[in-house]
């Protein structure tokens, strides 16, 4: 007798230990994990600025690549522009040998430092160039602005911000590629949507111009409000970290890797089954965009970059722009679509 009741004590504190874990892994199921990296600039020269050590480019981005491999369950690598300093094919061609080493597919999108007047490399040719490789990932459809879908619940649309028209620091999105995104945006109400650009439409640090031209940034604002299912809008080109929210959408600024803090950011997507709310509408559902950080395992060039940086505090940003969770409210039927 007593020993059946010692293993019926001991049955009850196993599943005081292990239930509470297992209802909290229900509460929050992973749908979408991806690796935001930015600002790359791979370089072969050595330049002036010492904050930007892009002579080191290819042995940051190769460890990095490295320490992206190491994580698990990663669907895919989102490279938000200036991959390249400036567009050289033997650039282009080292970018693309170095991002071969990935295990996760890679889906990139041009900066200002990948294209110019005149320039060397086209957008077309840098088109032609990703779409060579085997199995393609991107500029699919053979234009520089594209989306696809990574499961049935999410579609990310690529967006280029620049221009081969004027020398110009600003970006923009011109009429036809603006009705490509609202053709996107109208083919996607079913499903949540992530906007990938390289210049974010509002200025991380609150300036009223930024580095978007109106009235381009006025329409884009104004179209993708329309949306609520467009959740979020991952850029770089600011060389800091920054996370914050604005028009219920959430925005991802990426530090560089060719400059202090020389990191990239990691991002889970759960679906929150237990909201905080006491009461709520039924019709809602809820989800966690959680941002981790990881600074680039040089620690050398690091410090080096830091020392030499004329705001690195700026760069940095605060512990809430590099380590963050934010719950986004979203219809239910978005999340309905799973087989």
């Amino acid at each position: 007798m007593m020993i059946k009741l010692g293993k019926n004590i001991f049955l009850i504190i196993l599943l005081f230990l292990f239930v509470p874990q297992l209802v909290e892994a229900k509460d929050k199921e992973t749908l979408l994990h991806f690796v935001q990296i930015s600002d790359t600039h791979i370089n072969h020269e050595y330049l002036p600025d010492k904050a930007k050590i892009r002579e080191n480019s290819e042995k940051l981005l190769r460890t990095a690549i490295r320490q992206i491999n190491e994580i698990d369950d990663v669907d895919f690598v989102l490279a938000t522009g200036d991959l390249i300093n400036k567009p050289e094919k033997k650039l282009l061609d080292k970018f693309i040998e170095i991002i071969t080493a990935l295990n996760a597919p890679l889906y990139a999108i041009l900066g200002n430092h990948d294209v110019g007047v005149s320039a060397e490399l086209s957008k077309e040719e840098y088109v032609r160039a990703f779409q060579a490789l085997p199995n393609p990932t991107s500029f699919t459809g053979g234009m520089a602005y594209y989306s696809f879908s990574i499961n049935e619940i999410f579609t990310v649309i690529c967006l280029d911000t620049t221009n081969e028209d004027f020398v110009s620091r600003l970006g923009r999105i011109d009429d036809k590629q603006l009705f490509w995104l609202q053709n996107e945006l109208e083919k996607n109400r079913s499903k949540i949507v992530i906007l990938a650009l390289h210049i974010s439409p509002i200025d991380p640090f609150r300036s009223e111009q930024g580095l978007f031209f109106d009235p381009s940034k006025k329409e884009f604002l104004d179209l993708i409000d329309r949306y609520d299912n467009v959740i979020a809008l991952f850029s770089g080109d600011y060389h800091a970290a920054k996370l914050f929210k604005a028009n219920r959408k959430i925005y991802s600024i990426a530090p560089a890797t060719v400059k202090y803090p020389c990191a990239f950011r990691e991002v889970i997507i759960t679906e929150e089954k237990k909201s905080k709310l006491k009461f709520w509408n039924r019709k809602q559902g809820f989800i966690n965009i959680r941002f981790k950080w990881h600074v680039i395992d040089e620690p050398e060039l690091v410090e080096y970059s830091k020392q030499e940086s004329i705001d690195p505090v700026t760069a940095c940003g605060t512990e809430q722009d590099r380590e963050n969770t934010f719950q986004v409210k979203i219809a239910k039927t978005l999340l309905s679509r799973r087989i």
